[in-house]
Order: C-alpha cells, then structure tokens, then sequence
C-alpha cells in the first residue's frame, strides 16, 4: 500500500502515527507493507493520479470537479481538540502586546491564498464568533511559504496569517516578524481540520486493507497522545519523535502536540457546517453532497 505525504523534511511531524506504525510493526502485523511515498505536489493530487492508495486531504479538495470520484475522506486525520492541534493564526508581536487584537479583526489585512477551502476555514470560526465576515477584512494574496510570503510579512502588509508547520512558525517567531496569536482548539475549536483520503479504486480493490491501515494507524496515535500528555509527558519519546521528525525536542515541546483523534471517525453534522460555509463562499460545489466526498464505513 502506497501512503502520500506533503513534501519536504519539516512536514514529517505531521504524519507521526504513520511512521510510528511503520518503525513499531503495527501495519506489518495486520498484513500490511506500507510505503509511504513523497510527491512533488501535494498528497491528494497523488491519490487522483493513481500514484498512491491513500494520502491526507482537506474536504474541499473530494468535491472539485478534477478530483470528484477519485477519492473520498474515510477518517480524521487532525481535529482540533482542546490542547491539541499544529495549525496556528500567527500575528503581528506589537499588535498583540498593545491588545490591539482583542477587539478582533475587523479591519484588519489578512494573509490568505484564496481558492482552498481549509485556508478559508482557518479563518472562518474566528471571524464568526466575532461576528465578522470575510467583508469585514482586507484580504493580501501570499502563498503559504518563500520569499513573497516573508517580503510581505518584512514590509508589514499583513497582520495575521496561517502557520502550519512547528519549524516555519518557529523561524518566522525567531525573526520577530509573527507571533503565535490562536492555536489549536483556539482557532477552530473541534474543528476536523484534515482527513484521511482513499483512492476510490483502493477502496473497491482492497476493503480489507483499508480497515487495517485504520487500525495500525489509531493503534499508533493511542501511543503519541499517551506520550505526548501535558499532564505526563515521556521524555523518552520526545527524543524518538525528535529523530523520526527530524525536529529538535525543545522544539517539539514548545509546540502542542498534534490533534490526532483517538476517535477517527468523521463527525457528519460538524462537516456538514464546514461544507455549507465553504458553499456559501462558493469553494464547495453546491451540487455536490456529503456522500459523494465521504465514506464513513472504514472508520
């Protein structure tokens, strides 16, 4: 079974309870050989082409046009639970030590690449609980990483943006040019940010398999949030995850640790909200339906 992960050295924490299965026998012990496979683009792309069995995803993503049918979310990957969860709205340090932000964004320039729903969505929950919109800000293209991003953020264009990764936050905060502002459960709170996606051919071929990649992986995430509590942190793992993930452990520490979900099963009534809000801004098809995008058997 082939597994698509995003590319580069920095995205390997998050896709710890894959290597964790891996390097601990889990998938070897439900009869699987799992190969886990580095795309030049993006995980999802990889699984429409045919390249890979599985990969991860935002939901946005099963309902274009191009990828319609290929493949569909069978489980959570990331929710963002209460003390869990890397994605992070950075901002400005000088407008979050002046409270500036307390009142909320109204107004405010935000970093955001439009056309991805999981971009949108990482600002949607705070935007509405402030009773805002996307009308209420000033919107500034920029990628998620390079130079154009670092040039605007240099020239003070933007006010708050998305962090994804532990090691970009980490040197955009070294630098002083962000600051983390909302993290986790503070952003989106239970908000199932990522999915696990299968190609539609791998669920019709191999049902089986499926399911046990399933097990495997829970199996390994029931180790991570085991050792990665708040309340009983193992030092010993931190150092595995350290030369696993190719991140420091200081690091590892000063960021909470992933929202994998002990429970992987997809909350159907909480997507259908992120699906009518991404509709209502027209990066959903209208047309197209939980069912065609979802698949809740394996999980």
């Amino acid at each position: 079974m082939k597994f698509a992960r995003y590319p580069g050295e920095s995205a390997r924490i998050i896709f710890a309870p894959v290597f964790i299965a891996i390097d601990r026998g889990y998938f070897a012990e439900e009869g699987l050989d799992v190969e886990v496979i580095e795309p030049h683009d993006h995980p999802w792309q990889s699984v429409a082409r045919g390249e890979s069995d599985a990969g991860v995803g935002y939901i946005d993503y099963c309902a274009r046009p191009e990828f319609l049918g290929r493949f569909k979310a069978v489980a959570v990957q990331e929710r963002l639970s209460p003390g869990h969860g890397l994605p992070a709205l950075l901002a400005r340090p000088d407008l979050i030590d002046s409270g500036k932000l307390d009142a909320g964004l109204r107004g405010r320039a935000i970093g955001l690449t439009w056309g991805r729903g999981d971009d949108y969505l990482t600002y949607y929950d705070v935007l509405r609980r402030d009773g805002l919109s996307l009308a209420d800000v000033r919107l500034v293209p920029v990628p998620h990483e390079g130079d154009a991003r670092r040039s605007a953020l240099e020239r003070k264009e933007i006010d708050v943006i998305i962090g994804r990764r532990p090691r970009q936050i980490a040197e955009e905060e070294a630098h002083g040019l962000l600051r983390r502002w909302k993290t986790g459960s503070d952003v989106f709170p239970d908000w199932q940010n990522r999915y696990i996606l299968y190609s539609t051919d791998f669920m019709r071929r191999t049902p089986d398999a499926g399911r046990a990649f399933l097990r495997a992986h829970q199996r390994a995430v029931g180790d991570y949030l085991t050792a990665t509590d708040p309340d009983a942190p193992q030092a010993s793992f931190f150092e595995y995850l350290s030369r696993m993930s190719l991140e420091t452990v200081d690091l590892l520490r000063n960021f909470l640790p992933a929202g994998f979900p002990a429970d992987c099963r997809i909350e159907a009534e909480s997507l259908g909200r992120d699906i009518d809000a991404l509709k209502a801004v027209d990066l959903f098809p209208r047309h197209v339906g939980l069912g065609e995008t979802v698949d809740m058997s394996f999980a």
